[in-house]
């Protein structure tokens, strides 16, 4: 089963058992998302998380507890990170134009299919993903800054 459709299932089952609307948990559901993207992203400690969950008027309970799963979170994802750090391998892309799609402004689109073989200690695993053109060009951006540094870096 694929991954949307799995927390499609459990955020309607939430939804049935606590008499909420699903429109309104799947809202809060992004909104969570978003938060912990954007905690990841700026590398926000669970003090500075709480202080921002706080000025976004939640409840101090809520964040507190929210805060306390995010330092588990974190905790987990460092030493996992330098456990077993992944080395890029090869990377192949495929560009490609929406045919058809449920959404008209989609039709015609330009889109990159984005294959990336990673190697995690003996094992090589496969990444695909697709993204827009703004974001193929954005990640090739950062990956040739990352070169240039790494090049730096060695000499």
């Amino acid at each position: 089963m694929e991954l949307a459709s799995e927390i499609d299932d459990v955020l309607n089952q939430f939804s049935s058992q606590h008499k909420l609307d699903v429109g309104d948990v799947k809202h809060m559901f992004k909104a969570l998302l978003i938060i912990c993207k954007e905690a990841t992203k700026n590398k926000l400690t669970p003090g500075q998380l709480y202080s921002d969950l706080l000025q976004l008027k939640l409840q101090q309970k809520k964040a507190s507890d929210l805060c306390q799963a995010w330092k588990k979170l974190a905790c987990s994802d460092r030493t996992t990170t330098h456990r077993a750090p992944r080395r890029l391998v090869d990377m192949e892309w495929k560009f490609g134009v929406t045919a058809s799609s449920s959404e008209l402004h989609r039709v015609g689109t330009c889109y990159v299919q984005l294959k990336m073989l990673v190697a995690r200690g003996s094992t090589v695993e496969s990444i695909l993903m697709e993204l827009t053109l703004p974001q193929f060009y954005n990640f090739l951006h950062e990956m040739e800054k990352a070169k240039l540094n790494l090049d730096a870096a060695l000499r």
